[in-house]
């Protein structure tokens, strides 16, 4: 049986906070998964069978540059290409809007899935509640 078609489409800030708090912060109230950045941001959903499984946010960063920030997808619906398809989405996003540079802040154990993306470190890593990240980046235009 193939496997269900995911759809990435832009969606509400608000749209985002289930999803972040389950996967990323269950641990904390919810509202640690806010971001300053949400009313200006573009948020991005990843669609199965017609239910949210995973969003990403691009927090713009002055001129021509975002961050990638709060990325999660639904442990179930975790491996089966669905982050995958939103960063790709993100990214073609990005280029359509002539954005110069992706950044992001990657838990250390998913720098290898950036790294397919052609995203590579910039600095140290650095702990971040309690956990190691690396910043990474990747220039957008030629």
């Amino acid at each position: 049986m193939p496997a269900p078609a995911i759809l990435i489409r832009e969606v509400s800030a608000e749209d985002c906070l289930p999803i972040r708090h389950a996967v990323l912060w269950p641990d904390l109230p919810p509202a640690h998964c806010l971001l300053p950045d949400d009313a200006t941001a573009i948020h991005l959903g990843a669609e199965v069978a017609g239910r949210l499984v995973g969003v990403a946010s691009l927090c713009p960063l002055g001129a021509h540059r975002y961050q990638l920030r709060k990325f999660a997808v639904l442990a179930a619906h975790q491996g089966q290409g669905v982050g995958r398809a939103i960063l790709s989405h993100a990214l073609d996003a990005l280029r359509a809007r002539a954005a110069r540079e992706l950044t992001l802040d990657a838990r250390l154990g998913a720098t290898a899935f950036y790294a397919r993306f052609g995203l590579r470190p910039a600095g140290e890593v650095f702990t971040k509640h309690g956990l190691p990240y690396q910043r990474m980046s990747l220039p957008l235009l030629a």
